[in-house]
């Protein structure tokens, strides 16, 4: 009990000021509308506002997308298809738990066209400086929830940062290490934008509108939180902010192309500042 209390006391400043980064970024990117053009017109920028996508899914078909995507991996390593003792970095594994995105990706797209809806994966546009903008406005966030990340990850529990995708790639060499790395920084983030700020982000928003309640804390936290889920526990709190951030900036940017800059733009910093330190 006493180490808990004194965990918490140490950890105090650390949640005070990754809240206030938080906070910060988070406001830049709402009110902001993820950095407006200097030359648009006021009319315009107040009717810049979230573009909810349309869609025809909602709960029970994100439920059985979910299903789709645990069962497909775990379906092929049954299958033999996939060394079970591969390295967590190596392609093969990569490319299991990539099959599995693509097919609840497939199974939610397909409901959603066969129901009649449009419009669920936005690509986006406008000027590339949105994204970027967006990124140095999350980097002061990111990096103290790192650093709160670290300190509970291996003061408390035990475990070492980085996790096992990050020491399996130090077992690879050549081609293979170039095809899970290129898999990690830019086909990964591609598909999972896709899922959790596509699919996902679309079913949220129309279970808010039915409810009549705010997009923010459905189409944005609703996501974010399957987000993390998905990955690692070592890796739960900053991945939880990151699906936060992309939600602010899928909500205001019109589209998936600035998240999945953004997501490819975290995961290299992240792989710079953790694999040599493996």
């Amino acid at each position: 009990m006493l180490i808990w209390l004194f965990f918490l006391v140490a950890m105090l400043p650390f949640v005070a000021v990754a809240g206030l980064a938080a906070l910060a970024a988070f406001s830049v990117l709402y009110l902001n509308g993820v950095a407006p053009d200097r030359f648009e017109s006021e009319d315009l920028r107040r009717q810049r506002g979230p573009v909810l996508p349309s869609t025809r899914i909602g709960a029970i078909e994100l439920l059985l997308g979910f299903l789709v995507m645990l069962f497909v991996p775990i379906g092929l390593l049954k299958l033999g298809l996939v060394e079970i003792t591969a390295a967590p970095g190596s392609p093969e594994r990569l490319a299991v738990q990539g099959l599995g995105l693509v097919a609840a990706l497939v199974f939610l797209v397909g409901v959603d066209r066969l129901r009649g809806g449009r419009g669920m994966l936005p690509w986006g546009g406008g000027k590339i400086s949105r994204p970027v903008f967006a990124f140095f406005a999350m980097l002061p966030m990111m990096a103290l929830v790192a650093i709160w990340n670290r300190h509970l990850v291996e003061g408390l529990l035990g475990g070492l940062i980085p996790g096992e995708l990050v020491e399996g790639m130090h077992e690879l060499q050549g081609g293979a290490f170039w095809m899970s790395l290129s898999i990690a920084l830019l086909i990964g983030p591609a598909l999972e934008e896709l899922l959790f700020r596509g699919a996902v982000f679309a079913a949220a928003a129309r279970m808010a509108q039915a409810g009549d309640r705010s997009p923010f804390f459905v189409a944005v936290v609703f996501p974010a939180v399957l987000f993390a889920v998905v990955h690692p526990p070592a890796a739960w709190i900053p991945i939880l902010f990151l699906g936060l951030a992309l939600g602010c900036v899928r909500l205001h940017g019109h589209g998936i192309r600035d998240c999945i800059i953004l997501h490819a733009a975290y995961n290299f910093v992240a792989f710079l500042l953790t694999y040599p330190a493996s």
